[in-house]
């Protein structure tokens, strides 16, 4: 359903609003607009993963024709950060924008940064060249804004030091400086901006080079000590009494932070040090004891997929649990999801609820420092089927017994005509691969792999499915097939 609603929000060519189809009159809250930090980039959470490329692009066109509107914005209120962009909170066509505190950036730098995530799992899922040459005004100008922005500090970080984390800095004005928000995003997209600047031969090697560095040099997620338990905080400076209230307002939304640590471009996953992926299990902990069952409306889109992405609470009686809950309204009645999506009684939201399928993909497929996994956090016991798109882009199928044994696991290069209407793209031949069978030989079209801790390498072939099997399998089914110690002993090559 969540992808249904998607795809006909888009259909007409324009980017869906704040409750995409479902405007029945003409008084809607903020218009309906383009919300953009975090509410119109959350819609596109799962579309790539979905296979439907083409839901994007009316959401870029909204972006990039506010251009001149985001340019003006910058050369007024960050005059010194030249050939940079700042967007507002809320924006519609033809350059219009809501009114208030910087504009309407609500004193949250974060927005043309979190404009930039669709972008970003765009370019990872597609590769196309036509779309890095038309995202690359928009990219740079949202990177050259960061690097007037960001303070390299005595630890040897870059930090944001003069930021909001809340809207406005709610509740009382003051600064919050490193939004965990923030230093969750901007490693992925100095990734990307340079990457496509390098592609194009854009931009001089030395501003390449100065992206690249940035990456990796973003300061840590500030934490938190709360009843005995470290977590990732919103932002920095709860160290103090006053900080601490500041991060406890309304409930509680000290371990909002936790989730983007995790997701959708968070640095931890399952494949992180114990440390961090234990740090991001605590912040979860928490997030779920201020708001039991997690509903917390702006969360929906976020939470979910951010435990699955780290595979805090993979039991079969644990997070799924929560999450079929949440859906059918038998927890916590002062908060009921309808069933377009749209929330009610804990933080109203609207059609970006429909990138919290994101969570059944995160289940069911990932990949974490280059490495592809299949079924990473979906509970023991479960039996399931898929065939999704990843980054690469790859087209990934597979299929899990109840048992827990996978039973169908299959590569292919993307041939869809929605691939070949984007133009040429950068094609990555090349996978790593977690083994779904530990313990067992791997065959990668009938041949041996090399498994090294886990992880074998598929080369693939464009037009060409490739097979995946354990060598134990290919036994039972042709004994004469593989190696002799793989098949028991026997001497038949």
């Amino acid at each position: 359903m969540s992808q249904y609603l998607l795809r006909i929000s888009s259909w007409a060519g324009s980017t869906p609003g704040l409750f995409g189809p479902f405007v029945m009159d003409d008084e809607v809250l903020w218009s309906g607009d383009i919300t953009l930090n975090y509410n119109a980039e959350a819609i596109y959470y799962n579309a790539a993963a979905a296979n439907h490329m083409e839901a994007f692009l009316p959401y870029f066109r909204a972006v990039l024709d506010f251009l001149p509107a985001a340019r003006r914005m910058a050369s007024e209120l960050y005059p010194q950060c030249s050939n940079s962009l700042v967007f507002p909170a809320h924006i519609l066509p033809h350059g219009v924008h809501a009114a208030g505190v910087g504009g309407g950036d609500l004193a949250q730098k974060q927005i043309g940064l979190f404009a930039a995530v669709p972008f970003i799992l765009y370019w990872r899922y597609s590769g196309s060249i036509v779309f890095a040459e038309s995202s690359l005004p928009f990219l740079a100008g949202i990177a050259r804004f960061w690097e007037c922005n960001l303070l390299m500090g005595e630890d040897g970080f870059l930090h944001d030091a003069n930021d909001c984390a809340e809207e406005i800095c709610l509740p009382d004005g003051d600064l919050q400086p490193d939004p965990s928000v923030v230093l969750s995003l901007l490693p992925s997209f100095f990734t990307m901006v340079a990457e496509v600047a390098e592609l194009l031969n854009a931009e001089t090697a030395e501003t390449r080079q100065r992206w690249r560095s940035m990456a990796g040099r973003i300061a840590p997620y500030a934490t938190e000590v709360i009843d005995g338990e470290e977590v990732i905080a919103d932002f920095y400076g709860g160290e103090t009494k006053h900080g601490l209230a500041l991060r406890l307002h309304a409930g509680g939304s000290v371990a909002w932070g936790g989730l983007f640590a995790a997701f959708p471009l968070g640095t931890v996953h399952q494949r992180s040090e114990k440390a961090a992926v234990d740090l991001v299990h605590r912040s979860l902990a928490r997030f779920f004891k201020q708001w039991p069952g997690g509903k917390q409306g702006n969360s929906f889109p976020h939470v979910f997929a951010a435990a699955a992405r780290v595979g805090w609470r993979a039991e079969r009686e644990g997070l799924l649990r929560d999450w079929e809950a949440y859906l059918t309204n038998t927890s916590d009645p002062k908060c009921r999801l309808h069933s377009n999506g749209m929330v009610l009684g804990c933080g109203s939201t609207g059609l970006e609820n429909v990138g919290g399928a994101a969570f059944a993909t995160e289940m069911l497929l990932q990949m974490s420092s280059g490495v592809l996994q299949v079924f990473p956090s979906l509970p023991v016991g479960m039996a399931a089927s898929f065939r999704l798109r990843a980054p690469g882009p790859v087209m990934v199928a597979a299929s899990r017994e109840t048992s827990g044994e996978v039973t169908d696991f299959r590569l292919q290069l993307p041939t869809l005509e929605s691939d070949v209407a984007m133009g040429p793209t950068v094609v990555r031949t090349d996978f790593l691969v977690q083994s779904p069978w530990p313990g067992s030989e791997i065959l990668v079209d009938g041949q041996v792999a090399d498994v090294r801790s886990g992880v074998f390498r598929v080369g693939l072939t464009e037009g060409r499915i490739h097979q995946i099997t354990p060598a134990a399998k290919k036994c039972r089914e042709n004994p004469n097939a593989v190696r002799p110690a793989t098949c028991g002993g026997s001497d038949i090559l």
